[in-house]
This record gives structure tokens, sequence and C-alpha cells, in this order.
């Protein structure tokens, strides 16, 4: 499994990667990139790849939005 941040078409942050699955969890991204520098806010897509033992493949994409307070 690979959940990806992507901006612009750009990876961001690779959240989790050949991670097993249970029937329920969750991962958060706490808005930091690969190099550890804060990512700008705005809309971001989530994108995940799970593989079954069977083969076949489930691709999600989802948006999500990083906020940040306006000083």
């Amino acid at each position: 499994t690979c959940a990806l941040p992507i901006l612009a078409g750009r990876l961001v942050r690779v959240l989790v990667n050949n991670e097993l699955l249970g029937t329920a969890g969750e991962w958060s991204w706490d808005g930091i990139r690969d190099n550890r520098s804060k990512a700008d806010i705005g809309i971001y897509i989530i994108h995940l790849e799970a593989f079954r033992t069977d083969g076949t493949v489930k691709r999600l994409n989802r948006k999500v939005v990083l906020a940040g307070r306006l000083d």
C-alpha cells in the first residue's frame, strides 16, 4: 500500500509504503514534506493503492485541505 499527497502533480510526501492493512485503522499527515519542510496551505490529493492477496488493486484519490492560521 502507498499513500501519497500530491501538489501540482509533484510528490510531496510518502505516508505509507508496503504496510499490511487490517479491517480498520487510519493514517494522518502533519503537513510536513518528505524533506521535513512545512507544506504550503492549500488543496492536496491523497492517492492510495491497496493490493489484495488475490492480485486485485483498489485505487482511491481524495482531496484534502491543509489549513493554517491567518495572521
